[in-house]
């Protein structure tokens, strides 16, 4: 009986593992503003302006180093993974790169 729940127990963790990783989506563009938690791009898919609420989870780095959201620039090329709801998209981590 307890290794049923047990293996009950591990099948819910790992679909609701699996759900939040495909709940994910990479969003790639230009930066246009950047800061007061945060950051919006002109994504290179659809060339659409889409913003991103920047928390103090979401992971920054620029030019591979840890960076904070400050240091971003315009016109910076950025990679975001993202999370949405409610309409909402929350940046969980945000790749940027000075312009070539």
């Amino acid at each position: 009986m307890f290794s049923k729940l047990m293996v009950s127990v591990v099948m819910v963790v790992m679909i609701g593992s699996t759900t939040s990783l495909l709940a994910r989506e990479l969003h790639v563009g230009k930066v246009l503003a950047a800061g007061n938690g945060s950051i919006t791009i002109r994504d290179t898919r659809d060339m659409d302006d889409d913003r991103f609420v920047v928390t103090a989870e979401t992971k920054i780095t620029r030019n591979g180093k840890p960076a904070k959201l400050s240091d971003l620039g315009i016109g910076d090329q950025a990679k975001i993974n993202a999370t949405e709801a409610n309409g909402k998209l929350t940046a969980v981590s945000i790749e940027a790169f000075m312009p070539e």
